[in-house]
Protein backbone atom coordinates (compact mmCIF):
# COMPACT_ATOMS: atom_id res chain seq x y z
CA UNK A 1 0.00 0.00 0.00
CA UNK A 2 1.27 3.43 -0.88
CA UNK A 3 2.36 5.57 2.06
CA UNK A 4 0.17 8.66 2.10
CA UNK A 5 1.26 10.17 5.41
CA UNK A 6 -0.54 10.00 8.72
CA UNK A 7 -3.93 8.27 8.56
CA UNK A 8 -7.09 10.12 9.48
CA UNK A 9 -7.19 8.60 12.96
CA UNK A 10 -4.78 9.13 15.85
CA UNK A 11 -2.41 6.21 16.32
CA UNK A 12 -3.29 6.15 20.00
CA UNK A 13 -6.90 5.39 19.07
CA UNK A 14 -6.15 2.23 17.13
CA UNK A 15 -6.64 -1.35 18.23
CA UNK A 16 -7.61 -0.48 21.77
CA UNK A 17 -11.14 -1.80 21.76
CA UNK A 18 -14.45 -0.09 21.44
CA UNK A 19 -14.31 3.65 22.18
CA UNK A 20 -15.75 4.43 25.60
CA UNK A 21 -18.32 7.13 26.21
CA UNK A 22 -17.90 8.61 29.70
CA UNK A 23 -20.94 9.04 31.88
CA UNK A 24 -22.31 12.59 31.63
CA UNK A 25 -20.00 13.14 28.63
CA UNK A 26 -22.07 16.14 27.50
CA UNK A 27 -20.56 18.06 30.44
CA UNK A 28 -17.23 18.32 28.59
CA UNK A 29 -18.40 20.08 25.38
CA UNK A 30 -20.76 22.25 27.47
CA UNK A 31 -17.84 23.53 29.54
CA UNK A 32 -15.82 24.05 26.33
CA UNK A 33 -18.70 25.97 24.77
CA UNK A 34 -19.22 28.15 27.85
CA UNK A 35 -15.48 28.86 27.96
CA UNK A 36 -15.66 30.20 24.40
CA UNK A 37 -18.96 32.04 24.86
CA UNK A 38 -17.63 35.04 26.82
CA UNK A 39 -14.53 35.71 24.71
CA UNK A 40 -16.52 35.39 21.49
CA UNK A 41 -19.22 37.71 22.84
CA UNK A 42 -16.66 40.35 23.80
CA UNK A 43 -14.72 40.04 20.53
CA UNK A 44 -17.54 41.48 18.41
CA UNK A 45 -16.84 45.21 18.75
CA UNK A 46 -17.34 46.23 15.10
CA UNK A 47 -20.78 47.72 15.84
CA UNK A 48 -19.22 50.04 18.43
CA UNK A 49 -17.26 51.97 15.81
CA UNK A 50 -19.87 54.74 15.29
CA UNK A 51 -19.96 55.44 19.04
CA UNK A 52 -16.17 55.60 19.31
CA UNK A 53 -15.97 57.82 16.21
CA UNK A 54 -18.67 60.19 17.51
CA UNK A 55 -16.83 60.83 20.79
CA UNK A 56 -14.97 64.18 20.48
CA UNK A 57 -12.84 63.42 23.55
CA UNK A 58 -10.48 61.23 21.50
CA UNK A 59 -7.37 63.22 20.59
CA UNK A 60 -6.57 62.80 17.77
CA UNK A 61 -9.91 61.74 16.35
CA UNK A 62 -10.48 57.99 16.26
CA UNK A 63 -10.86 57.67 12.49
CA UNK A 64 -11.07 54.61 10.29
CA UNK A 65 -7.33 53.92 10.26
CA UNK A 66 -6.94 54.10 14.03
CA UNK A 67 -10.04 51.95 14.51
CA UNK A 68 -8.62 49.32 12.14
CA UNK A 69 -5.46 49.37 14.25
CA UNK A 70 -7.53 48.52 17.34
CA UNK A 71 -9.15 45.62 15.50
CA UNK A 72 -5.86 44.35 14.08
CA UNK A 73 -4.24 44.48 17.52
CA UNK A 74 -6.38 41.52 18.57
CA UNK A 75 -5.75 39.50 15.40
CA UNK A 76 -1.96 39.66 15.14
CA UNK A 77 -1.19 37.83 18.44
CA UNK A 78 -3.64 35.09 17.42
CA UNK A 79 -1.20 34.15 14.64
CA UNK A 80 1.53 33.34 17.17
CA UNK A 81 0.27 32.77 20.73
CA UNK A 82 -2.05 29.74 20.10
CA UNK A 83 0.86 27.79 18.61
CA UNK A 84 3.00 28.41 21.69
CA UNK A 85 0.12 27.55 24.04
CA UNK A 86 -0.62 24.33 22.17
CA UNK A 87 3.02 23.30 22.33
CA UNK A 88 3.13 24.00 26.07
CA UNK A 89 0.03 21.87 26.68
CA UNK A 90 1.48 19.02 24.61
CA UNK A 91 4.77 19.12 26.50
CA UNK A 92 4.53 20.57 30.02
CA UNK A 93 1.24 22.23 30.93
CA UNK A 94 -2.04 20.62 31.82
CA UNK A 95 -4.97 21.45 29.57
CA UNK A 96 -6.82 22.94 32.54
CA UNK A 97 -3.96 25.32 33.32
CA UNK A 98 -3.63 26.39 29.68
CA UNK A 99 -7.36 27.08 29.32
CA UNK A 100 -7.52 29.11 32.53
CA UNK A 101 -4.49 31.13 31.44
CA UNK A 102 -6.21 31.97 28.15
CA UNK A 103 -9.44 32.97 29.89
CA UNK A 104 -7.59 35.19 32.37
CA UNK A 105 -5.73 36.89 29.51
CA UNK A 106 -9.07 37.60 27.83
CA UNK A 107 -10.48 39.10 31.05
CA UNK A 108 -7.36 41.23 31.62
CA UNK A 109 -7.32 42.35 27.99
CA UNK A 110 -11.01 43.31 27.98
CA UNK A 111 -10.56 45.22 31.25
CA UNK A 112 -7.51 47.06 29.90
CA UNK A 113 -9.40 47.95 26.72
CA UNK A 114 -12.32 49.30 28.78
CA UNK A 115 -9.92 51.41 30.89
CA UNK A 116 -8.23 52.73 27.76
CA UNK A 117 -11.60 53.63 26.25
CA UNK A 118 -12.68 55.40 29.45
CA UNK A 119 -9.43 57.38 29.47
CA UNK A 120 -9.58 57.91 25.70
CA UNK A 121 -6.10 56.45 25.56
CA UNK A 122 -5.30 54.91 22.19
CA UNK A 123 -2.12 53.14 23.33
CA UNK A 124 -3.83 51.59 26.37
CA UNK A 125 -6.75 50.47 24.20
CA UNK A 126 -4.43 48.81 21.69
CA UNK A 127 -2.53 47.10 24.51
CA UNK A 128 -5.78 45.74 25.88
CA UNK A 129 -6.73 44.34 22.50
CA UNK A 130 -3.31 42.67 22.14
CA UNK A 131 -3.75 40.93 25.49
CA UNK A 132 -7.35 40.05 24.61
CA UNK A 133 -6.37 38.55 21.24
CA UNK A 134 -3.60 36.50 22.85
CA UNK A 135 -6.07 34.97 25.29
CA UNK A 136 -8.77 34.48 22.65
CA UNK A 137 -6.45 32.44 20.44
CA UNK A 138 -5.50 30.22 23.37
CA UNK A 139 -9.13 29.71 24.41
CA UNK A 140 -10.26 28.80 20.89
CA UNK A 141 -7.48 26.26 20.39
CA UNK A 142 -7.70 24.60 23.80
CA UNK A 143 -11.50 24.38 23.95
CA UNK A 144 -11.33 22.44 20.69
CA UNK A 145 -8.80 20.09 22.32
CA UNK A 146 -11.12 19.72 25.31
CA UNK A 147 -14.04 18.87 23.02
CA UNK A 148 -12.25 16.10 21.11
CA UNK A 149 -9.77 14.61 23.59
CA UNK A 150 -12.05 13.59 26.42
CA UNK A 151 -15.00 12.23 24.42
CA UNK A 152 -13.37 10.60 21.35
CA UNK A 153 -16.49 8.63 20.43
CA UNK A 154 -18.53 11.85 20.26
CA UNK A 155 -15.86 14.17 18.93
CA UNK A 156 -17.82 15.55 15.96
CA UNK A 157 -20.92 16.16 18.05
CA UNK A 158 -18.81 17.79 20.78
CA UNK A 159 -17.23 20.12 18.21
CA UNK A 160 -20.68 20.95 16.83
CA UNK A 161 -21.92 21.87 20.32
CA UNK A 162 -18.91 24.13 20.89
CA UNK A 163 -19.54 25.82 17.53
CA UNK A 164 -23.21 26.26 18.48
CA UNK A 165 -22.12 28.18 21.59
CA UNK A 166 -19.83 30.34 19.43
CA UNK A 167 -22.68 31.06 17.03
CA UNK A 168 -25.05 31.94 19.87
CA UNK A 169 -22.45 34.27 21.37
CA UNK A 170 -22.07 36.04 18.02
CA UNK A 171 -25.83 36.35 17.50
CA UNK A 172 -26.45 37.68 21.01
CA UNK A 173 -23.53 40.10 20.80
CA UNK A 174 -24.54 41.52 17.42
CA UNK A 175 -28.18 41.93 18.47
CA UNK A 176 -27.53 43.46 21.90
CA UNK A 177 -24.40 45.63 21.64
CA UNK A 178 -26.03 48.49 19.72
CA UNK A 179 -29.28 48.67 21.73
CA UNK A 180 -27.42 48.30 25.05
CA UNK A 181 -25.01 51.11 24.16
CA UNK A 182 -27.88 53.43 23.23
CA UNK A 183 -29.80 52.51 26.37
CA UNK A 184 -26.75 53.60 28.38
CA UNK A 185 -26.74 57.01 26.75
CA UNK A 186 -24.32 55.98 23.98
CA UNK A 187 -21.77 55.01 26.62
CA UNK A 188 -19.65 52.44 24.80
CA UNK A 189 -17.49 51.96 27.91
CA UNK A 190 -20.53 50.46 29.67
CA UNK A 191 -20.84 48.00 26.79
CA UNK A 192 -17.19 46.99 27.19
CA UNK A 193 -17.85 46.50 30.91
CA UNK A 194 -20.75 44.21 29.99
CA UNK A 195 -18.25 42.21 27.97
CA UNK A 196 -16.07 41.87 31.08
CA UNK A 197 -19.02 40.40 33.02
CA UNK A 198 -19.76 37.85 30.28
CA UNK A 199 -16.06 36.93 30.05
CA UNK A 200 -15.97 36.34 33.83
CA UNK A 201 -18.79 33.82 33.40
CA UNK A 202 -16.53 31.91 31.02
CA UNK A 203 -13.69 32.15 33.55
CA UNK A 204 -16.01 30.60 36.12
CA UNK A 205 -16.79 27.77 33.71
CA UNK A 206 -13.06 27.14 33.33
CA UNK A 207 -12.65 27.06 37.12
CA UNK A 208 -15.48 24.56 37.49
CA UNK A 209 -13.95 22.08 35.04
CA UNK A 210 -11.77 19.32 36.41
CA UNK A 211 -10.63 16.38 34.27
CA UNK A 212 -12.82 13.43 35.22
CA UNK A 213 -12.01 10.96 32.45
CA UNK A 214 -8.98 9.90 30.48
CA UNK A 215 -8.16 11.34 27.08
CA UNK A 216 -6.62 9.21 24.38
CA UNK A 217 -2.93 10.03 24.41
CA UNK A 218 -0.86 12.64 26.16
CA UNK A 219 -3.33 15.41 26.97
CA UNK A 220 -3.35 15.94 30.76
CA UNK A 221 -1.16 12.86 31.26
CA UNK A 222 2.38 13.22 32.67
CA UNK A 223 4.52 15.05 30.12
CA UNK A 224 7.66 13.29 28.99
CA UNK A 225 8.90 15.34 26.04
CA UNK A 226 10.36 18.21 28.12
CA UNK A 227 10.75 21.52 26.33
CA UNK A 228 11.55 20.04 22.95
CA UNK A 229 9.60 21.15 19.91
CA UNK A 230 8.11 17.72 19.24
CA UNK A 231 5.05 17.98 17.03
CA UNK A 232 3.64 15.51 14.56
CA UNK A 233 1.66 17.41 11.94
CA UNK A 234 0.85 15.24 8.95
CA UNK A 235 0.38 16.19 5.34
CA UNK A 236 -3.35 15.64 5.82
CA UNK A 237 -3.37 18.23 8.58
CA UNK A 238 -1.76 20.87 6.37
CA UNK A 239 -4.31 20.19 3.63
CA UNK A 240 -7.10 20.73 6.16
CA UNK A 241 -5.51 23.91 7.52
CA UNK A 242 -5.13 25.46 4.07
CA UNK A 243 -8.73 24.48 3.25
CA UNK A 244 -9.81 26.37 6.36
CA UNK A 245 -7.85 29.41 5.23
CA UNK A 246 -9.72 29.59 1.93
CA UNK A 247 -13.20 28.52 3.07
CA UNK A 248 -13.55 30.52 6.30
CA UNK A 249 -11.90 33.53 4.68
CA UNK A 250 -14.59 33.57 2.00
CA UNK A 251 -17.38 34.30 4.47
CA UNK A 252 -15.37 37.03 6.15
CA UNK A 253 -14.51 38.68 2.85
CA UNK A 254 -18.20 38.87 2.01
CA UNK A 255 -19.07 40.43 5.36
CA UNK A 256 -16.16 42.91 5.36
CA UNK A 257 -16.70 44.15 1.79
CA UNK A 258 -18.45 47.38 2.82
CA UNK A 259 -20.64 47.25 -0.33
CA UNK A 260 -24.32 47.75 0.58
CA UNK A 261 -25.53 45.15 -1.90
CA UNK A 262 -22.94 42.64 -0.69
CA UNK A 263 -23.75 43.48 2.92
CA UNK A 264 -27.45 42.71 2.45
CA UNK A 265 -26.61 39.33 0.96
CA UNK A 266 -23.96 38.70 3.61
CA UNK A 267 -26.55 39.29 6.34
CA UNK A 268 -28.87 36.73 4.75
CA UNK A 269 -26.07 34.18 4.43
CA UNK A 270 -25.06 34.83 8.04
CA UNK A 271 -28.63 34.25 9.25
CA UNK A 272 -28.87 30.92 7.42
CA UNK A 273 -25.44 29.79 8.63
CA UNK A 274 -26.42 30.64 12.22
CA UNK A 275 -29.54 28.50 11.99
CA UNK A 276 -27.57 25.65 10.45
CA UNK A 277 -24.77 25.92 13.01
CA UNK A 278 -27.10 25.87 16.02
CA UNK A 279 -29.76 23.37 14.94
CA UNK A 280 -28.80 21.30 11.89
CA UNK A 281 -25.05 20.70 12.28
CA UNK A 282 -25.33 19.14 15.78
CA UNK A 283 -27.92 16.68 14.46
CA UNK A 284 -25.74 15.75 11.49
CA UNK A 285 -22.71 15.45 13.78
CA UNK A 286 -24.57 13.11 16.12
CA UNK A 287 -25.48 10.92 13.16
CA UNK A 288 -21.86 10.78 11.98
CA UNK A 289 -20.69 9.88 15.48
CA UNK A 290 -23.22 7.13 16.10
CA UNK A 291 -23.35 5.37 12.70
CA UNK A 292 -20.78 3.21 11.01
CA UNK A 293 -19.67 5.72 8.44
CA UNK A 294 -16.26 5.35 6.72
CA UNK A 295 -13.30 7.55 7.43
CA UNK A 296 -13.72 9.29 4.08
CA UNK A 297 -17.08 10.80 5.07
CA UNK A 298 -15.76 13.98 6.73
CA UNK A 299 -13.35 15.00 3.92
CA UNK A 300 -15.98 14.09 1.31
CA UNK A 301 -18.62 16.19 3.10
CA UNK A 302 -16.24 19.16 3.42
CA UNK A 303 -15.31 18.89 -0.27
CA UNK A 304 -18.96 18.90 -1.34
CA UNK A 305 -19.58 21.99 0.79
CA UNK A 306 -16.59 23.75 -0.78
CA UNK A 307 -17.86 22.88 -4.27
CA UNK A 308 -21.31 24.17 -3.32
CA UNK A 309 -19.78 27.48 -2.30
CA UNK A 310 -17.75 27.67 -5.52
CA UNK A 311 -20.87 27.32 -7.65
CA UNK A 312 -22.97 29.62 -5.44
CA UNK A 313 -20.51 32.52 -5.56
CA UNK A 314 -20.09 32.10 -9.33
CA UNK A 315 -23.86 32.30 -9.81
CA UNK A 316 -24.05 35.42 -7.64
CA UNK A 317 -21.28 37.05 -9.68
CA UNK A 318 -23.18 36.60 -12.96
CA UNK A 319 -25.47 39.48 -13.90
CA UNK A 320 -28.13 37.34 -15.62
CA UNK A 321 -28.68 34.79 -12.85
CA UNK A 322 -32.44 34.31 -12.19
CA UNK A 323 -33.71 35.58 -8.84
CA UNK A 324 -34.80 32.12 -7.66
CA UNK A 325 -31.30 30.78 -8.35
CA UNK A 326 -29.78 33.70 -6.44
CA UNK A 327 -31.80 32.77 -3.35
CA UNK A 328 -30.86 29.10 -3.67
CA UNK A 329 -27.21 30.14 -3.88
CA UNK A 330 -27.54 32.23 -0.71
CA UNK A 331 -29.11 29.33 1.16
CA UNK A 332 -26.32 27.07 -0.09
CA UNK A 333 -23.69 29.49 1.22
CA UNK A 334 -25.44 29.50 4.57
CA UNK A 335 -25.13 25.72 4.75
CA UNK A 336 -21.47 25.91 3.70
CA UNK A 337 -20.64 28.37 6.49
CA UNK A 338 -22.73 26.41 9.00
CA UNK A 339 -21.21 22.99 8.28
CA UNK A 340 -17.59 23.61 7.37
CA UNK A 341 -16.07 24.80 10.71
CA UNK A 342 -17.13 21.62 12.54
CA UNK A 343 -16.23 19.32 9.64
CA UNK A 344 -12.71 20.64 9.24
CA UNK A 345 -12.03 20.60 12.97
CA UNK A 346 -13.24 17.00 13.10
CA UNK A 347 -10.86 16.20 10.26
CA UNK A 348 -8.01 17.77 12.25
CA UNK A 349 -8.83 15.52 15.20
CA UNK A 350 -8.75 12.49 12.89
CA UNK A 351 -5.41 13.37 11.32
CA UNK A 352 -3.24 14.05 14.38
CA UNK A 353 -2.06 11.77 17.23
CA UNK A 354 -3.24 12.92 20.65
CA UNK A 355 0.34 13.67 21.70
CA UNK A 356 0.30 16.66 19.30
CA UNK A 357 -3.40 17.58 19.27
CA UNK A 358 -3.03 20.88 21.19
CA UNK A 359 -0.22 22.04 18.91
CA UNK A 360 -2.31 21.09 15.88
CA UNK A 361 -5.32 23.11 17.00
CA UNK A 362 -2.99 25.97 17.91
CA UNK A 363 -1.57 26.03 14.38
CA UNK A 364 -5.07 25.65 12.94
CA UNK A 365 -6.32 28.65 14.97
CA UNK A 366 -3.29 30.70 13.91
CA UNK A 367 -3.88 29.96 10.21
CA UNK A 368 -7.53 30.94 10.64
CA UNK A 369 -6.46 34.29 12.15
CA UNK A 370 -3.94 34.79 9.35
CA UNK A 371 -6.75 34.28 6.86
CA UNK A 372 -8.84 36.91 8.61
CA UNK A 373 -6.01 39.44 8.43
CA UNK A 374 -5.23 38.67 4.79
CA UNK A 375 -8.91 38.79 3.87
CA UNK A 376 -9.36 42.24 5.36
CA UNK A 377 -6.32 43.50 3.47
CA UNK A 378 -7.62 42.05 0.19
CA UNK A 379 -11.00 43.75 0.58
CA UNK A 380 -9.36 47.09 1.41
CA UNK A 381 -7.08 46.80 -1.62
CA UNK A 382 -10.00 45.91 -3.92
CA UNK A 383 -12.13 48.78 -2.64
CA UNK A 384 -9.32 51.21 -3.44
CA UNK A 385 -8.17 49.93 -6.85
CA UNK A 386 -11.12 48.04 -8.36
CA UNK A 387 -14.11 49.97 -9.76
CA UNK A 388 -16.47 46.95 -9.81
CA UNK A 389 -15.78 45.67 -6.29
CA UNK A 390 -18.97 43.62 -5.99
CA UNK A 391 -18.57 41.42 -9.07
CA UNK A 392 -14.82 41.06 -8.70
CA UNK A 393 -15.15 40.12 -5.04
CA UNK A 394 -17.67 37.36 -5.78
CA UNK A 395 -15.43 35.86 -8.47
CA UNK A 396 -12.54 35.99 -6.01
CA UNK A 397 -14.63 34.14 -3.44
CA UNK A 398 -15.60 31.51 -6.00
CA UNK A 399 -11.96 30.99 -6.90
CA UNK A 400 -11.01 30.75 -3.22
CA UNK A 401 -13.53 27.99 -2.65
CA UNK A 402 -12.47 26.24 -5.86
CA UNK A 403 -8.96 25.94 -4.41
CA UNK A 404 -10.50 24.54 -1.22
CA UNK A 405 -12.48 22.02 -3.33
CA UNK A 406 -9.31 20.78 -5.02
CA UNK A 407 -7.56 20.47 -1.66
CA UNK A 408 -10.55 18.58 -0.27
CA UNK A 409 -10.50 16.18 -3.21
CA UNK A 410 -6.83 15.52 -2.54
CA UNK A 411 -7.57 14.91 1.14
CA UNK A 412 -10.37 12.50 0.22
CA UNK A 413 -8.01 10.55 -2.05
CA UNK A 414 -5.47 10.24 0.75
CA UNK A 415 -8.17 9.20 3.23
CA UNK A 416 -9.25 6.32 0.97
CA UNK A 417 -5.88 4.70 1.59
CA UNK A 418 -6.78 4.22 5.25
CA UNK A 419 -10.41 3.10 5.42
CA UNK A 420 -11.48 3.17 9.06
CA UNK A 421 -14.49 4.22 11.07
CA UNK A 422 -14.82 7.71 12.52
CA UNK A 423 -17.54 6.72 14.99
CA UNK A 424 -19.21 3.77 16.64
CA UNK A 425 -16.39 1.21 16.64
CA UNK A 426 -14.05 4.16 16.32
CA UNK A 427 -10.95 2.38 17.52
CA UNK A 428 -11.34 -0.76 15.42
CA UNK A 429 -9.73 -0.77 11.98
CA UNK A 430 -11.69 -2.33 9.16
CA UNK A 431 -10.45 -3.62 5.84
CA UNK A 432 -7.55 -1.55 4.52
CA UNK A 433 -6.95 -1.21 0.80
CA UNK A 434 -4.12 -3.36 -0.40
CA UNK A 435 -4.14 -5.51 2.76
Amino acid sequence: MTDVGAPLLPESARDTGKAKIPQNWWYIPTIAGLAQFGPQFASNIASLRPYFAADPAWRPHLGARRWESILAAAIIPMIIVPILAGWLVDTNWSLNKGLLTGLLLVAIGQSTFAIGAAWHGFTTSVLGRVIFGSGLGVVIALTLVLAVAFVPARRIYSLALVQAFVTLATVISISTVGPFTESEGFDYVATLQLGIVVVLISVLAGLLWRPTCEALGAVDNPKTSGWRWNWQLSGNFWLIAVMQFFIANSERLLIKSGDSMVANRADYVLNVSQLVGVFIMPAVAYYLDTKRVPNTTVPAFATVMALTGTIAYALLAMHNTPTWLVWISLVGLGFVNGFVPTLLRAAVAQSIPMSSIATAFGVYTAIDALGLMVGGSVVAWMAYFTPRVFSTLLWLLSGSLLIATLLGSWLYTRAKQDVRLIAGDLTQPIQTRGA
